[in-house]
């Protein structure tokens, strides 16, 4: 990969963008959830999910201390 090739995001890999509804100003964690090399757009268009801490259906699923 040179210096000015788009790094190539595997799944499982965590990355931080732009949220597309609000903006650059409130960017957050992406978890890539495809990038599969037998897929066209490979390394250019992936299937990602946001992360977040906020839950609006807390005690549903119950989260072990330890975990």
């Amino acid at each position: 990969m040179t210096d000015d090739a788009a790094p190539i995001f595997e799944r499982g890999d965590v990355v931080y963008g732009d949220d597309p509804f609000k903006g650059d100003e409130d960017a957050r964690p992406w978890l890539v959830l495809s990038n599969h090399e037998g897929r066209p757009f490979h390394g250019e268009q992936y299937i990602p999910v946001t992360l977040t801490t906020r839950s609006w259906m807390d005690g549903l699923i119950d989260i072990p201390e330890e975990s």
